[in-house]
């Protein structure tokens, strides 16, 4: 909108043409395609530095390293919660068990 008041609709038209011829002729031209390999090889840099180095086996292993990991602590915290469980369990059975006696009486004093 900005455009078209400040360069008028017959100007809008002519520049939008050249900016339009201007972008084709850039993703036709060679530099474009070079920076475009260029941008590729850097996005692979990193995974071909990986291999490499073949540090790409520690890295499998390491997260398989990881996985088992989570798996022990997973069924540790479950046993341990089945342990406290059962626990509290048979702690409430004593404390049910263990009546404390009842109040004894005093007699009434008859005077």
């Amino acid at each position: 909108m900005l455009a078209l008041l400040v360069m008028g609709p017959q100007d809008m038209t002519n520049s939008a043409r050249k900016l339009a011829r201007w972008i084709y002729r850039l993703f036709r031209s060679p530099q474009w395609r070079e920076f475009i390999g260029a941008a590729k090889e850097a996005r692979e840099l990193p995974k071909q530095l990986i291999r490499e180095a073949g540090i790409q086996e520690e890295l499998d292993m390491l997260k398989q390293a990881g996985q088992d990991f989570r798996g022990i602590a997973r069924e540790t915290s479950q046993e341990i919660n089945g342990a406290a469980r059962e626990a509290t369990g048979d702690l409430r059975q004593i404390a049910q068990s263990i009546q404390p006696p009842p109040p004894e009486e005093k007699p009434a004093d008859s005077e």
